[in-house]
């Protein structure tokens, strides 16, 4: 560097100063073009007074108003008063806000009003942010969803025809506000299943005192807690007893799922639909009565029951077998190779013959073989084979 290009330490300063202010003003200026030439509508807002900050071209196309005016307006002055889910729109613009700063971001469908007051369906993606300066601000990236505009005249339009259907279906369907116990909506095939108006039917306190089963309220309270505990819309199911108008007692089996939750993610209704089963668990319960029996008979006489899947070499043994047997069915895998070494030598012969002829000629046996022990015993080995849709062919048998 010769005399001529010597600068003082100020200059350098003060140069170095613009130039960084010119390189700025370019990144700013860059910045600013991307943002205005977005293809989606993105909006910048101060999350205490929701107030708009920034926005650019594509959301005034979309809202219909001048930028000048959007950034005099919050995000609760371009909303209707309740969003479709039925939650007011500030309550529900402030839990999306925690969520974003729980999560960093959150994707949500929201309705904003345009400048002639007309309802503009989105989906809305919050980014939330933390400024060097402390104040909480959010970007949010708007699409329009104009289906749902279709979709909404669509559904008005056929509005009539679904509550018909929801009065006249043979289910009884419900939505039941949590707070309250009062019932918000119930068909009235209530009474057609059980002889009840629908009327006099307000909250779960009439149902305590006039429908459901004393013995059967704690699988009920059971039911609600954990669904009020998991808050989340997975669906349901519970059977229990009900009481008819003319004192017969009939099986009910819900199907209920969480329809509506507040700020904090609190389960608040509750959608049903209950139908009548009382037939089909007469024949459960007798089934069930059934299998205990069988279960009792075989464990009184010492017999136990295999079934022996061919294709996969699955084995399956009754409780009763692992006892017959004296082994541990929490230690062992039960085959069909380990159930042939549990006789002798030439039962063992007998047996895989028999297994054999049932498998490829279809042959029932029965058979008297000699189980190894001290001392040996005699049993009495039976096996059909059977044709399963399920699991193909199989053999099942009885020792």
């Amino acid at each position: 560097m010769n005399e001529k290009e010597d600068i003082t330490l100020e200059e350098a300063k003060e140069k170095i100063a613009y130039l960084e202010n010119l390189l700025k003003e370019k990144e700013q200026t860059t910045y600013k073009t991307f943002f205005d030439q977005d293809e989606d509508a993105v909006v910048v807002f101060d999350l205490e007074s929701q107030l708009f900050i920034d926005c650019n071209t594509k959301l005034t196309d979309i809202l219909g108003f001048t930028k000048s005016d959007l950034l005099s307006l919050s995000v609760i002055d371009i909303s209707p008063k309740f969003q479709p889910n039925g939650q007011p729109s500030p309550v529900l613009a402030e839990f999306y806000i925690e969520e974003g700063f729980r999560k960093g971001n959150v994707k949500f469908d929201w309705v904003h009003l345009n400048h002639n007051g007309e309802e503009v369906f989105c989906e809305v993606k919050l980014y939330n942010y933390i400024s060097e300066d402390g104040k909480r601000i959010a970007r949010g990236v708007i699409q329009k969803k104009d289906k749902l505009i279709e979709l909404q005249k669509k559904l008005e339009e056929k509005e009539k025809l679904l509550t018909k259907v929801t009065k006249t279906l043979p289910a009884i369907i419900y939505i039941q506000n949590l707070a309250t116990d009062e019932f918000l909506y119930l068909n009235n095939s209530i009474e057609s299943f059980l002889g009840f108006e629908v009327e006099p039917i307000l909250n779960y306190e009439y149902l305590i005192q006039n429908i459901l089963h004393p013995d059967d309220l704690h699988l009920i309270d059971a039911h609600s807690k954990k669904m009020l505990e998991e808050k989340n819309t997975d669906i349901y199911a519970l059977d229990f007893r009900v009481f008819h108008k003319n004192g017969n007692i009939h099986w009910f089996r819900v199907w209920e799922t969480n329809f509506s939750f507040d700020k904090d993610g609190i389960p608040t209704e509750v959608l049903g639909v209950a139908q009548d089963i009382t037939s089909t668990k007469k024949i459960e319960l007798q089934l069930k009565k059934q299998n205990e029996l069988g279960e009792e008979i075989r464990r009184i006489s010492k017999s136990g029951v295999w079934e022996w899947t061919i294709e996969s070499n699955q084995m399956f043994w009754t409780p009763d077998l692992y006892y017959l047997l004296n082994v541990n069915p929490n230690h062992f895998s039960p085959t069909i190779h380990s159930l042939i070494e549990f006789f002798t030598i030439e039962s063992q012969e007998t047996l895989n013959l028999a297994l054999t002829k049932a498998r490829i000629e279809h042959a029932p046996f029965d058979l008297e073989l000699e189980i190894k022990g001290n001392p040996n015993i005699w049993a009495k080995v039976q096996g059909k084979f059977i044709l399963s849709e399920r699991n193909g062919p199989i053999i099942i048998g009885s020792i």
